[in-house]
């Protein structure tokens, strides 16, 4: 089996998840790095096609891009406080799960935020996210097999673990 480098964006997350087909052990370890609305989908792709993923977040919720922080801490965040999509929510639609308003199309960045921590519950993601986890190196070992490092931000450890194919779903 060959095992490539996936690097995505959230609107060609689908095309990346095309190569991603059912397998056996030991080709099935995936880290998905970020947990916003491409880390989130790749998850759920990714068990459903029998993978063991890990995402990792580097924040304490899911959402990425989507989380409006008011003391701007959240560098990786372009939201502020009255923001609205410029796309329908028909168009962020993510398989399995519609959005609960149904009145309009252009939602506030809260009712995004909501429905991507509502699709997370919806299929049991929070299993699979290391929260408060940075990844601080990814390579490709000599046998092919990605070697993820990472440290938890709260407690310092640092831990290296081995993966057959790597998502970098940072926004």
């Amino acid at each position: 089996m060959r095992r490539t480098f996936y690097k995505m964006k959230t609107n060609t997350i689908m095309c990346a998840l095309w190569s991603i087909r059912p397998t056996t052990p030991p080709h099935t370890r995936a880290a998905v790095i970020g947990a916003g609305a491409a880390g989130i989908v790749s998850a759920k792709h990714l068990l459903e096609a029998g993978w063991t993923p890990d995402v990792y977040e580097q924040y304490d919720t899911v959402g990425g891009t989507w989380n409006y922080d008011e003391s701007h801490t959240n560098e990786h965040s372009a939201m502020y406080k009255n923001l609205r999509t410029n796309l329908p929510k028909e168009l962020m639609l993510m398989e399995g799960l519609d959005y609960k308003i149904q009145d309009r199309s252009y939602l506030n960045h809260t009712e995004v935020l909501e429905y991507l921590r509502d699709y997370v519950v919806k299929f049991n993601l929070e299993e699979v996210i290391k929260f408060e986890t940075k990844i601080t190196n990814v390579v490709r070992s000599p046998d092919d097999i990605w070697v993820v490092t990472s440290v938890h931000l709260p407690s310092g450890t640092i831990e290296s673990k081995e993966y057959d194919a790597v998502f970098v779903c940072n926004g």
